[in-house]
C-alpha cells in the first residue's frame, strides 16, 4: 500500500496546474491589444503600450485613461483514467481574468514627454482538484481474499503576481519614439496536496495513510521594459527588451506530514508504521525571470489606412536552474531517514510569434482577429518529488498553448465599448506512472499504459476607454453637430 502511495505524491506533489507557470503568453493587456492576441509590439494603439512597448506613448495620439476591458473566463480540466481506475478528474471554474488599469498624463516642465501609469496582474491561477476513489479489489498480498480502498486526493494551487508601476516616453524627432517602464512585482504562489486511504481486509484488518505537503512563498522584485518605435510610411515598427527581473527578496513557509499505520511493507508480520512531522516558517523565498526581447510590425492598408495587419514575435531565454526556497534538511521522527525538500525552478528558451487584423466597417466600427503561440518553457522533467529530495516548480500542462481572439471596437460619443472571445485550448496524452492492478503480484507501475489531459479556456471580453476630459468635451460637441471633422483615434 504505501508504494501507490508514494507514487502518488510522485505524480501530483506541488505541480502546478497552471499553464501560467510555464507559459509566457497566456495573458494580454490592453483593449485592442486582448482582440488582435497580444501581436502589437510594433503598433500597440492603448495603454497596453506600458506593458508591450512603453516608446509607442509618445506616438499616440489621444491620450485616455484605460480601464481595460473586463474579462470573465471559464477554464476546463479534464485528467480521464489517470490512475487506471476509469475515473475522470474535473476542475471547472468560472471566474474574471487579469486586467489593466491604466491612464497617461503630461507634466507642463516636460514638455514632449509623456508618462502613464499601468496596475496589471501578470498572473493568476486558484485551481483545487479533489478526487476520491473507492474499489473493492484483491490488491495486497499481505491481505488474503478482497480489499476495500477509499483515497482521496485534496490538490490546490494558488498563484497571483501583480506588477504596479508606471512609463515614461519621448520622441526626439518625428516618427521615433523611445521609452522605459518600471513595474514592481509582487509574487504570491501556494502549493498543497493533501493525500488520504484507508483499506479494510475481509478479515477487518484495516490499514490507514496520510500524506500533507504545503509549501508557500511570496516573493518581490523589480521589472524593467526598455522600448524604441518608430514609423515609416504605412509601417509601424518596435523592440521591447525585458532585463531579468531584479530581486528585492521574499518569505516562504514549508510543511511535510506522513502518518501510516497497519502495514507491513518488510513481510515479517510486523506493521511498519510511520510518523513524520515538520513545519517550517520565515525561511528565504526569490523568483528569477528570463531575458526577453520582442519586436514587432504593424501595416495599415486599403486607400484610407483603415484595416491593418500586425505581427509579434518574442525571444525568452534559458533561465538556469535556481532555489526558489530552500527548507532545512530535517529527518522522520519513525524512520530516522533525512528528508530534504528543494523548491526550484528551471526554464528553456522559447519564442512565441502572433499575427493579428483589423477590419475597418465605419468610422464608428472595427473588427478584430487574432492568433498567438504559447510555447512551454519547462524541460520534461518528470523525476522530481519532495521524497527524492527536489520539488520542480513545473506546470502540469506539459503542451504548447495556442490561443484565438475575435472581436469589436465601437467608437461612441463617450467611450470606446470593446467586446470580443478569446480561446485558448489543448489536449495531450501522458505516460500514466500509476496503474491500479487488476490482480495481486502485478505492478502498480505501467509506463505502456498512458492517461489524457484535456485543457480548455474561453475568455469573455467587454469592457470602456474613456479619453480625458478635453477629448470627452470634443466627442460631446461632435454629438451635438458643434463642431468639425472628428479625429481619428485608430
Amino acid at each position: 500500500m504505501r508504494h501507490i502511495l508514494l507514487a502518488t505524491v510522485l505524480v501530483f506533489c506541488l505541480k502546478s496546474l497552471s499553464a501560467q507557470d510555464g507559459h509566457y503568453w497566456s495573458e494580454q493587456y490592453g483593449n485592442r491589444s486582448l482582440l488582435l492576441a497580444g501581436a502589437v509590439v510594433g503598433s500597440v494603439e492603448d495603454l497596453g503600450a506600458a506593458f508591450y512597448n512603453p516608446s509607442r506613448l509618445a506616438l499616440i495620439d489621444n491620450p485616455s485613461f484605460l480601464l481595460s476591458a473586463k474579462v470573465y473566463e471559464f477554464q476546463s480540466l479534464k485528467i480521464e483514467d489517470a490512475l487506471g481506475s476509469g475515473d475522470i478528474i474535473k476542475n471547472d471554474e468560472f471566474s474574471s481574468s487579469p486586467a489593466l488599469a491604466a491612464g497617461s498624463f503630461r507634466l507642463p516642465f516636460a514638455e514632449g514627454h509623456h508618462f502613464s501609469y499601468a496596475f496589471l496582474t501578470r498572473y493568476q491561477s486558484d485551481i483545487n482538484i479533489f478526487y476520491r476513489t473507492e474499489i473493492t479489489r484483491d490488491i495486497f498480498d499481505e491481505y488474503p481474499g478482497q480489499e476495500l480502498l477509499i483515497g482521496t486526493l485534496d490538490w490546490t494551487k494558488r498563484l497571483r503576481e501583480e506588477w504596479f508601476g508606471g512609463a515614461w516616453s519621448y520622441s526626439p524627432k518625428k516618427n521615433f519614439g523611445i521609452g522605459v517602464s518600471l513595474f514592481y512585482a509582487q509574487r504570491k504562489q501556494s502549493n498543497s496536496l493533501n493525500v488520504r486511504m484507508n483499506a479494510l481486509s475481509q478479515s477487518n484488518e484495516g490499514a490507514d495513510y496520510y500524506n500533507d505537503v504545503n509549501m508557500s512563498y511570496a516573493a518581490k522584485g523589480l521589472i524593467t521594459k526598455i522600448g524604441a518605435s518608430w514609423v515609416k510610411g504605412r509601417t509601424s515598427y518596435g523592440i521591447t527588451i525585458t532585463p531579468p527581473r531584479l530581486r528585492l527578496g521574499g518569505k516562504g513557509s514549508f510543511r511535510y506530514e506522513e502518518f501510516m499505520n497497519g502495514v507491513d511493507n518488510s513481510g515479517d508480520f510486523v506493521d511498519d508504521d510511520v510518523f513524520i512531522s515538520n513545519s517550517q516558517s520565515d525561511l528565504d523565498a526569490a523568483y528569477n525571470s528570463s531575458l526577453s526581447i520582442a519586436v514587432g510590425a504593424g501595416v495599415k492598408l486599403g486607400q484610407r489606412e483603415q484595416h491593418g495587419v500586425h505581427f509579434s514575435a518574442e525571444w525568452f531565454s534559458k533561465l538556469d536552474a535556481y532555489q526558489i526556497m530552500d527548507p532545512a534538511p530535517f529527518v522522520g521522527q519513525s524512520t530516522g531517514l533525512e528528508i530534504n525538500a528543494v523548491l526550484y525552478d528551471e526554464l528553456k528558451s522559447v519564442v512565441n510569434f502572433g499575427i493579428g487584423g483589423e477590419l475597418y466597417f465605419s468610422e464608428h466600427f472595427n473588427t478584430y482577429v487574432g492568433f498567438s503561440t504559447d510555447f512551454l518553457a519547462q524541460y520534461d522533467n518528470e523525476s522530481t518529488s519532495i521524497l527524492n529530495e527536489e520539488v520542480y516548480n513545473g506546470s502540469f500542462l506539459r503542451s504548447n498553448l495556442f490561443h484565438f481572439s475575435f472581436g469589436g471596437v465601437l467608437d461612441t460619443s463617450i467611450a470606446d465599448i470593446t467586446f470580443g472571445l478569446l480561446y485558448t485550448g489543448s489536449s495531450e496524452e501522458l505516460s500514466r506512472p500509476i496503474n491500479i492492478p487488476d490482480n495481486p503480484g502485478e505492478t502498480f507501475f505501467n509506463s505502456d499504459e498512458t492517461f489524457m489531459v484535456d485543457y480548455t479556456r474561453v475568455r469573455f471580453v467587454f469592457g470602456f476607454t474613456f479619453p480625458f476630459a478635453e477629448d470627452v468635451e470634443q466627442k460631446t460637441m461632435e454629438a451635438l453637430g458643434l463642431s468639425g471633422k472628428k479625429k481619428n483615434r485608430r
